[in-house]
């Protein structure tokens, strides 16, 4: 969780430097998947909820309780 805060604070930072023009650039993303960068953006938030999704049903599945991923007083 301290390497996701650092990301953070550095993506926050360099956040704004980026122009509003820049996000409808057409890009290649992994050298392969053409879209502009929003449409990257939108596919890696909605990649991240699958994967959580799907860890969740897999550990539920199981018989265990997955972390509350919000809650950091317990780490």
């Amino acid at each position: 969780m301290e390497l996701w805060d650092e990301t953070t604070e550095k993506i926050n930072a360099n956040w704004t430097k980026i122009g509003v023009d820049k996000f409808h650039e057409i890009i290649k993303l992994f050298g392969q998947y053409e879209g502009t960068v929003q449409s990257s953006i939108l596919y890696f938030i909605d990649n991240e909820i699958h994967h959580r999704g799907q860890g969740y049903v897999y550990l539920r599945s199981l018989g265990i309780e997955p972390p509350m991923f919000w809650d950091r007083n317990e780490l």
